[in-house]
């Protein structure tokens, strides 16, 4: 089965949301945060105008 990311992210959420997803330069982040964080991203874009299969590009300083 082909999965997205964001696929493998909300299954990870399910399936272990304490568990650590991320760590860089001291900071970390659980899947549950990434997620919940992913789909708050998803919804901005949303209000946005932006519609599902809509290609996006994201500018931002590097971080968790």
């Amino acid at each position: 089965m082909i999965y997205l990311l964001q696929h493998l992210l909300t299954s990870s959420a399910r399936r272990v949301p304490e568990r650590i997803a991320v760590r860089c330069k001291g900071d970390e982040i659980t899947y549950r945060a990434l997620d919940e964080q992913s789909d708050t991203l998803a919804a901005v874009m949303v209000e946005q105008g932006l519609e599902p299969g809509e290609r996006v590009g994201i500018f931002h300083a590097k971080s968790i």
